[in-house]
This record gives C-alpha cells, sequence and structure tokens, in this order.
C-alpha cells in the first residue's frame, strides 16, 4: 500500500463525466508465423503468466474519508483478471466506419474506480483479417512511458515464445485498510 504521489492525485480529482482520464493503445497485431492469430485464452494466459512483473495493475484507489488527504494505492483483494480482459469483435463488419465507432463507444467509458484502472479488449473481425487489442488505462496508474514497459513486459512480442520466469512467491493481496485506518491516516497527515 502506498500514497497517490501529487501528480497521481491531481490526474484522478481533474476527471469528470466529459473529461475522463484515461489513455488508449489500439494494436494490431498479425498472425503468428503458422498463420494463427492471438486468441484470448492465449492472451489471458501470457498475461496471468506475467502480471507479477507489473504489480500496478492489482492495485486500486483506495480513499481517505471526508477527503482529509491524498487516496492510497492498495492492492486489490477481489483482483480479477477475466474482468480486465475483454473479447469483442466489430459489429456490422460492412461498415467501413465500425471499427473507429467501436473503440470511441469503448474509450468514451469511464473505468471502474472500485477496480483497478485498466482493461484490454482482443478485438476480431478488422477489415484486415487480423486482430486488434485496445488497452485503456487510467493516466494516474500509469503513463505512457511506463505504460509502454508495462505491455512490454506482459505482452510478448517475439514469434519464439521466450521461458517465463514464475514469481517466487503466489500472490496474496494486502489487507484492505479499515475506514478508521484511513481517517486516521487523514488525520495524522493533517496534523503533519
Amino acid at each position: 500500500m502506498h500514497q497517490l504521489t501529487s501528480s497521481e492525485a491531481a490526474l484522478l480529482s481533474a476527471e469528470t463525466n466529459t473529461n475522463l482520464g484515461h489513455q488508449s493503445l489500439c494494436l494490431e497485431l498479425a498472425d503468428a508465423p503458422d498463420g494463427s492469430s492471438l486468441s484470448i485464452d492465449a492472451l489471458r494466459a501470457t498475461i496471468e503468466a506475467n502480471i507479477h512483473h507489473a504489480p500496478s495493475l492489482r492495485r486500486r484507489v483506495r480513499h481517505v474519508p471526508f477527503e482529509l488527504d491524498s487516496p492510497w494505492w492498495i492492492e486489490d483483494p477481489h483482483f480479477d483478471l477475466d474482468y480486465h480482459i475483454r473479447h469483442l469483435a466489430v459489429p456490422g463488419a460492412k461498415d467501413p466506419d465500425a471499427l473507429d465507432q467501436l473503440l470511441a463507444r469503448l474509450h468514451e467509458r469511464p473505468l471502474d474506480r472500485s477496480r483497478p484502472l485498466w482493461e484490454l479488449y482482443l478485438i476480431e473481425g478488422l477489415d484486415s483479417g487480423h486482430v486488434g487489442m485496445l488497452t485503456k488505462m487510467h493516466h494516474s496508474a500509469i503513463d505512457g512511458v511506463s505504460g509502454a514497459e508495462v505491455l512490454t513486459t506482459l505482452l510478448d512480442l517475439d514469434p519464439v515464445p521466450r521461458k517465463v520466469d514464475p514469481p517466487d512467491e503466489p500472490w496474496r493481496s494486502e489487507p484492505v485498510p479499515s475506514e478508521v485506518e484511513m481517517l486516521g491516516r487523514g488525520l495524522r497527515s493533517v496534523v503533519t
């Protein structure tokens, strides 16, 4: 558990219904050398095997009561990888604007603040016949440079599969601080 920096807190608090704080990246993924496309199961397995290298993807925001202090990043005890990785197809593939409309709808939806602030979509039905991948990450959780590093860590971009180092220990979330504990942290911060 650690406190958001002042810039992370500012990015989070600046978000409104019309001014969203996340960034999106859409990639078109070429087929493997054997002609197969990336499947949702393979994508999920790759991320699951590598997520221990990106612990920020398991953290969610925990606010201090009465906003006495900046929020904190806590490990989500109910982290669900299946919530964050989604699979869909471009609707109305005959419409040349269908992909753009789909991406706009996905981007305009705010991220759920009660969960880690990211989503990843595997998109089938691109005009090229390839699959696409859209990542959505809140700017308070990850900036452009660190976002690229996380994606490089999570997604094996080499066509020859690499050996994945398993985590040293199985992941366990930290205990979620109670409202009283968060209030105590906020009051200590106000006093100091």
